[in-house]
């Protein structure tokens, strides 16, 4: 049995083909086998067999005719259909009942999306308009309102840590800056320095700074890494 390597350039127009050299322009590489192009540049491979990409479309494997042109044909599974008039949900078609533009899909089954959100698989009224967002099994006004998780909150007064809602409790006059999360914990970083998820406390004057999670002084200090 004899090997072959090949070293092709990436622009060359020849291909390999489980370790057999072809022509590009002539051939396809299709099942790990060398094919001719039958169809000319509009040859396709569909699970080993060549198919005219102008004519037919690959669906999950089966070469499927294109009942209405290149444009319009898209794939429901092993199936062809006409996307402008139909709606493909989990592998299943269902007529845009809400027109084209307005019809999606939620939880495997059509609804109406202008006037809806899915949120975790439940249809949920917009009652927000175009402002309304899913935070959860819930809707939002997301010009005032944040989600943390599967929670939602109002940003004034709060702060969201790894998936927990904190409330600001760091603050001078109502600034609210001297907040941070260490993981699903809250510190001032005016006090504290949070390392790899541990907060260590700091001096004001003290040059501190982070060595994995531990703090170290670096004005005499050195931190190595093994």
């Amino acid at each position: 049995m004899c090997i072959l390597f090949y070293l092709l350039n990436r622009t060359s127009t020849y291909g390999c083909c489980n370790g057999v050299k072809y022509y590009r322009s002539s051939y396809v590489c299709c099942g790990g086998e060398v094919k001719r192009k039958t169809y000319g540049s509009r040859t396709g491979c569909c699970s080993g067999t060549l198919y005219n990409t102008s004519t037919h479309t690959c669906c999950g494997g089966v070469a499927q005719p294109r009942p209405y042109g290149t444009s319009w044909s898209s794939c429901c599974g092993t199936k062809a259909y006409y996307y402008r008039s139909s709606r493909c949900c989990s592998g299943v078609l269902y007529d845009h009942v809400y027109g084209y533009g307005n019809t999606s899909c939620c939880a495997g089954k059509p609804y109406h999306y202008g006037n809806n959100r899915c949120c975790n698989g439940n249809v949920i009224p917009r009652v927000y308009g175009r402002y309304s967002r899913c935070c959860g099994d819930a809707v939002i006004d997301y010009r005032y309102n944040y989600c943390c998780g599967k929670t939602p909150y109002v940003s004034s007064g709060k702060i969201c840590c790894g998936g927990v809602v904190r409330d600001r409790v760091f603050s001078s006059f109502f600034v609210f800056t001297y907040n941070r999360c260490c993981g699903t914990a809250l510190y001032d970083y005016r006090k504290s320095i949070c390392c790899n998820g541990v907060i260590h406390s700091k001096s004001s004057t003290s040059s501190i700074s982070c060595c994995g999670s531990r703090s170290y002084y670096y004005s005499t200090q050195v931190c190595c890494r093994a």
